[in-house]
């Protein structure tokens, strides 16, 4: 395809796909690493040794990070950059608020610890734009061109919209996308509607395909799901719980990454997300069955 020319699609059809798993293995990655700070050993350390310690305890999780990132930003996927930078840093912001918070570190050790890292956040700063630099060039110039596609995807989504009017209750049928989409084709947003087989936004294919009513209970399916994850991370129980912080994450970048392109149309992407999610739904089933029952229990962390 000519849009994807110099892109990593990495077998998955797509650049844009390829990039919402890189961004998961990020995510999974980072999750990963911030397990270390929880370690006894690590707080314990000198301000120097700590450095080498994450390093050397957390070199698989920092090699997945570093070929992750690598890859996301060769797919020159726009959205699927822009949105795994602000889920990536709000992840790593929110894990690392917690840990200081639940571990007991003291303000000065705290304090101390910025003024490390401060360092290592400059320097992977400066090699991520240097590496932006020299292999982002199809980044920067798809981003120069946002405002045209902006413009073809308000056209595209218009005459979707306009399909799914047709039968907005129960919709045309599971797999009828291609079919209607054929049917609604016009001259003017034929180049969008040809190649693709997709509505790029997941919530115009289920409308589509499913109607009102069948997008609802699949949108009632998916918040079942992250019901038992959502109540185990407000429940005061003194167990980790990071993993169930990356699984939401994880849904709120498929989920808004398909507002603008078609991965959970892609099984690979939905096979990883419903891992996530039945792995995150079984281990807050088990926080909340060992949870004490004892009303004036006061867990020691978080």
């Amino acid at each position: 395809h000519r849009e994807f020319k110099g892109r990593m699609m990495a077998g998955f059809g797509s650049p844009n796909t390829a990039a919402s798993l890189f961004v998961i293995a990020a995510l999974v990655a980072a999750s990963s690493i911030s397990l270390i700070f929880r370690h006894r050993e690590f707080r314990t350390r000198e301000r120097r040794d700590q450095i080498n310690y994450i390093i050397s305890k957390g070199f698989a999780g920092h090699a997945l990070l570093i070929l992750s990132l690598s890859c996301l930003v060769l797919t020159s996927s726009r959205a699927g950059n822009a949105i795994g930078a602000f889920t990536l840093i709000a992840l790593i912001a929110l894990d690392s608020r917690i840990t200081f918070r639940t571990t007991g570190a003291s303000r000065s050790s705290i304090i101390d610890w910025r003024k490390t890292s401060r360092g290592v956040v400059v320097s992977v700063a400066g090699a991520a734009f240097l590496f932006l630099v020299w292999s982002g060039g199809t980044l920067a110039a798809r981003s120069k061109n946002i405002l045209g596609d902006t413009g073809e995807r308000t056209e595209l989504y218009t005459a979707y919209w306009n399909i799914r009017r047709n039968e907005p209750w129960f919709g045309h049928g599971l797999g009828s996308f291609n079919a209607v989409n054929d049917a609604a084709m016009t001259i003017n947003v034929a180049p969008q509607m040809i190649p693709v087989g997709a509505a790029h936004n997941v919530a115009l294919q289920w409308l589509i395909q499913q109607g009102l009513i069948g997008a609802l209970v699949m949108l009632a399916i998916i918040m079942a799901m992250h019901r038992p994850i959502l109540r185990a991370l407000i429940d005061p129980v003194d167990q980790p719980r990071n993993f169930l912080r990356l699984v939401l994450a994880a849904s709120f970048v498929l989920l808004t990454h398909g507002m603008v392109d078609y991965a959970l149309e892609i099984p690979s992407i939905m096979w990883t997300w419903a891992l996530l999610l039945g792995l995150g739904t079984g281990f807050a089933h088990r926080i909340s069955m060992n949870k004490p029952s004892d009303p004036d229990y006061s867990p020691s962390g978080n």
